[in-house]
């Protein structure tokens, strides 16, 4: 079984187990989609047409979801994947493996959180923030 397959696999067994608890459990599905159509002439050349993903930021699904475990702490889980809706394709670029956002489990409570896995880095989150063109691969310095 290829290793894309088996992540996908466990992903939808974690889902059927959080669908069927009946305790206060929420699983949600989102994400972003950046995709583009674009017409360009460099100087001295022909012009140039093309469908394009990943201009002003990086496209993704995600799924996540909480289960109450009582007492205050909840088993958290999220596993996010990047794709480029223009060909169609898992990951930013060729090679990008799957689940490569976020992909992680945990326990919540009051007291804060503690999560095994793939996490993103709060580095790049704050450039995020104080960055006038988010994560734009196209357009921003600080992100390239």
């Amino acid at each position: 079984m290829s290793r894309s397959l088996r992540a996908t696999a466990l992903a939808a067994a974690s889902l059927c187990a959080c669908a069927g608890a009946s305790a206060q459990s929420t699983v949600s599905i989102y994400g972003l989609m950046d995709a583009s159509v674009r017409s360009y002439q460099t100087a001295g050349s022909t012009k140039n047409k093309e469908v394009a993903s990943g201009d002003m930021t990086t496209s993704f699904i995600g799924f996540k979801g909480a289960e109450d475990l009582g007492g205050g702490v909840s088993a958290v889980f999220a596993f996010e994947h990047f794709f480029r809706p223009d060909v169609g394709q898992a990951g930013r670029f060729n090679g990008d493996g799957f689940w490569t956002r976020s992909a992680y489990v945990g326990l919540k409570s009051n007291y804060g959180a503690v999560t095994l896995g793939r996490n993103t880095t709060p580095l790049f989150v704050s450039t995020l923030v104080f960055n006038a063109f988010g994560d734009s691969f196209s357009y921003s310095p600080s992100i390239s």
